[in-house]
């Protein structure tokens, strides 16, 4: 604090997004969209510390009241179809992943080709209280589900 910005280089990656800092002040949480990464750095040397990989492009990152991450993204694209094989077109489906961010493992997940709900698009869930906010770069609107709709991985 006070001391101005500078550039932490290990840290530099493809479009990086959804950045969360740990409540100790001890690590960065980033989402990698491009790659399909969440990943871990140490902020006290800019080493990575982990690294997890999800099923869709990770937008934004937010906390639960658990103290686990959030991370939620578009899959695919106009051109291709959903799920793949469907001959149907994509309607930007989208994934959310639970990650523990001490081990940085997937610990539950949903992924809207399962279930239909009336938003596409989605780049960010919230958790409140029992449910999931969710919201996207699509609509003016947000979509409340429950947080059991997320599986255990």
């Amino acid at each position: 604090p006070g001391g101005g910005e500078s550039e932490i280089t290990s840290t530099r990656m493809r479009f990086a997004n959804g950045v969360l800092v740990s409540p100790d002040g001890q690590f960065m949480y980033v989402n990698e969209f491009l790659a399909g990464h969440v990943l871990k750095f140490s902020l006290k040397n800019g080493t990575l510390i982990g690294l997890t990989n999800v099923s869709f492009l990770p937008d934004n990152l937010t906390w639960t009241p658990q103290g686990t991450l959030l991370s939620a993204g578009i899959k695919g694209g106009p051109n291709e179809d959903c799920p793949k094989g469907s001959n149907r077109p994509c309607t930007l489906s989208f994934g959310i992943v639970e990650i523990d961010p001490a081990t940085m493992q997937i610990n539950r997940e949903y992924d809207s080709e399962s279930r239909h709900l009336i938003i596409e698009g989605v780049t960010v869930a919230l958790q409140v209280r029992d449910d999931l906010y969710l919201g996207s770069f699509m609509s003016d609107r947000l979509v409340r589900i429950p947080v059991s709709y997320l599986a255990s991985h």
